[in-house]
């Protein structure tokens, strides 16, 4: 898809709860890697909704986005009494989850069901 990487910053935030900071710092991180990802590769929305007699029922909105931050170094870090934010800089390579997906069907077959957990 893309010839090279992409790189780029996002800032990241999150609350200190029960003056947790290293909590706080982990959550931000994540914030700032997954908008890393959105700001350089983009967003996928799907929807869908029901409608039952002519009334919708159900309406379903969700965006989406994969990638992977690598090469990432923290640029400025900083808390206050209430939330900490964290911005970082980073690689995003794109297709790294579907490559892991279909290397892993390579391996062991067509697996009944798999799992892919958020970390």
């Amino acid at each position: 898809m893309w010839a090279e990487p992409l790189r780029g910053r996002a800032k990241g935030v999150a609350a200190i709860f029960d003056n947790d900071r290293a909590l706080a710092r982990d959550r931000a991180l994540n914030d700032a890697r997954n908008k890393l990802v959105e700001k350089v590769l983009g967003t996928t929305i799907t929807g869908s909704s029901v409608a039952e007699n002519y009334e919708l029922v159900k309406n379903i909105i969700e965006a989406k986005s994969y990638g992977l931050v690598k090469n990432e170094t923290t640029v400025d870090e900083k808390s206050d009494s209430d939330m900490y934010t964290v911005e970082i800089e980073g690689t995003v390579e794109p297709a790294v989850v579907e490559d892991a997906i279909e290397d892993a069907l390579n391996r062991y077959g067509r697996p009944k069901f798999m799992m892919l957990i958020n970390e």
